[in-house]
């Protein structure tokens, strides 16, 4: 996976997404505080025809709970072809959460703008 900071000083990782309809590289920030694999955005689920497999109620950081769709996506690391549950967000960026990283190492290092995942 390519990790970088954005002009925000905002941890990034490039990923390859597979959908029904499509395979696309989005850019999603590294977000340690949400527990599923990736939330995306309403136009980029749409754009790769993801499967709507159940719903789930999602906790989020301000305490608030809201029901979501949950759906079924597939994402490449390490060369190989990983199956995902993916929520939608409706903030304008894609968010990679600690599940997709529980079998890796995070490294994240804001003073020397270094991130590295192994």
């Amino acid at each position: 996976m390519n990790c970088y900071f954005d002009h925000k000083g905002n941890p990034k990782v490039k990923l390859v997404l597979i959908g029904e309809n499509k395979e696309v590289e989005i850019d999603a920030l590294v977000d340690t505080g949400f527990n599923g694999s990736l939330m995306l955005t309403l136009p980029l689920a749409l754009m790769l025809g993801l499967k709507l497999i159940s719903s789930a109620t999602a906790n989020f950081a301000d305490g608030s709970f809201k029901n979501q769709l949950v759906f079924e996506g597939k994402v490449k690391l390490k060369n190989k072809i990983v199956t995902v549950d993916i929520l939608l967000t409706e903030d304008e960026e894609n968010k990679m959460g600690i599940a997709l990283l529980k079998n890796n190492k995070l490294t994240i290092n804001f003073s020397k703008k270094i991130i590295s995942i192994s």
